[in-house]
Parts: structure tokens; C-alpha cells; sequence
């Protein structure tokens, strides 16, 4: 049973590991960056709020559209701050991976990095979604593009 599990294990060379703490020097800049931009996100959303209650004529009523802007805005914020967060765990398990020579610390911080991936092809999907539905709903309908032939 231990030589099926022997030749079953992988090893990582230098060169690979080298290569490992590079990305994780990387990704943890990029995750410091982003935490700041959520901060930022998180704060406009609030801001957003403020604004559209402030600046909101006396006779008007609050609306939907008001707290749904807001909602997005903190949604988005949430969003990015989670893909940021499985960014920086990926980095911290691989730092700590490569100093003790810990392969469940390793699998650890590959699975933060298939959640990241995960978050970031969900934000992708969302934005797409978005964009194709302005454009189906505001810019590019046959009316708009037969009235341009006039």
C-alpha cells in the first residue's frame, strides 16, 4: 500500500517553488490593492445613499431605484471583497506552504485560488450580463437601428 501512495506523490522542485513564492509575492500586493478598492466600493455605497437622499428635491418621494442603486453598489463591494479575500488566503497558505514544506498547506491555498478564479468568472458573468443588457434594452433595438436609416 505505501509504494501506491509513493508513486502517487508529487514533488514540487525548487524551480516550481521559486515560480510559487514569486505568485504569492504578487498576489499579495494585488489582494492589499484590492481590500483598499473594496474599502472605497463599501464606502460609495454609503455615500450613494447619503447623496440621493440629500440632494433629492423636497417634493419628491424616496424611491426604489434609490436603495436598489445603493444595494448594488454595496452588493459589488461585497463581491469584490470576497474575491480579494480568497486572493489574500491563497497567498498566506502558500507563504506558509513553502516555509514549513507543508503540502495540506499547499492544497489549502490551491483551493483559495480556485475560489478566487471562481468569484472573479462569476463578476465576469454578471458584468457581461449586464452589458448585454443595456445594450439589448437601451442602444441596439430594431426600432433604434431602422430609425438611424432615416
Amino acid at each position: 500500500m505505501e509504494e501506491r501512495d509513493e508513486e502517487k506523490r508529487m514533488v514540487l522542485k525548487s524551480e516550481t517553488l521559486r515560480h510559487l513564492d514569486i505568485t504569492r509575492k504578487w498576489s499579495m500586493f494585488i489582494s492589499v490593492f484590492g481590500f483598499i478598492l473594496a474599502g472605497l466600493i463599501l464606502v460609495l455605497a454609503l455615500a450613494t445613499g447619503t447623496f440621493l437622499t440629500a440632494f433629492r428635491p423636497a417634493d419628491s418621494v424616496p424611491g426604489f431605484l434609490d436603495f436598489a442603486l445603493m444595494f448594488a453598489v454595496f452588493l459589488a463591494g461585497i463581491l469584490f471583497f470576497m474575491t480579494v479575500l480568497s486572493l489574500f488566503r491563497f497567498s498566506r497558505c502558500t507563504r506558509d506552504a513553502i516555509q514549513n514544506n507543508d503540502i495540506k498547506k499547499l492544497d489549502k491555498a490551491i483551493k483559495n485560488l480556485k475560489q478566487f478564479f471562481r468569484f472573479a468568472g462569476l463578476i465576469l458573468i454578471i458584468a457581461i450580463a449586464i452589458y448585454l443588457g443595456t445594450l439589448i434594452g437601451k442602444g441596439a433595438s430594431l426600432t433604434f437601428l431602422l430609425g438611424m436609416q432615416a
